[in-house]
């Protein structure tokens, strides 16, 4: 006589939300827990999980940088260098007619 397998069909998860430092981090720590339960992922899981990397790639982009151009698909980080601050104009008349020769 064969035993019948009972299936789950609301599975219980345990998930630790007390070293959560984001307001994200929630939804991703449940969706691990499925991960490791071996729970299939709805469409919805897995593009929480891609905003998620996508969000945490483009913050570490923009670290250490002001803008990011995008050249044949190549990412080109820019800094905005301060440049010196010309004078004035008639400053720039003053030192030019009282400059010695």
């Amino acid at each position: 006589m064969k035993k019948a397998v009972k299936s789950v069909k609301n599975p219980s998860l345990v998930v630790d939300f007390t070293n959560q430092d984001n307001v994200d981090n929630p939804r991703l720590a449940f969706i691990s827990a499925k991960i490791n339960q071996g729970a299939s992922l709805t469409e919805n899981d897995i593009n929480a999980m891609l905003e998620q990397m996508r969000q945490h790639v483009i913050n570490k982009l923009f670290e250490d940088c002001n803008s990011i151009i995008l050249k044949n698909g190549n990412i080109l980080k820019c800094k905005v260098v301060d440049l010196i601050k010309k004078q004035p104009w008639y400053k720039r008349l003053w030192n030019w007619i009282t400059r010695k020769k």
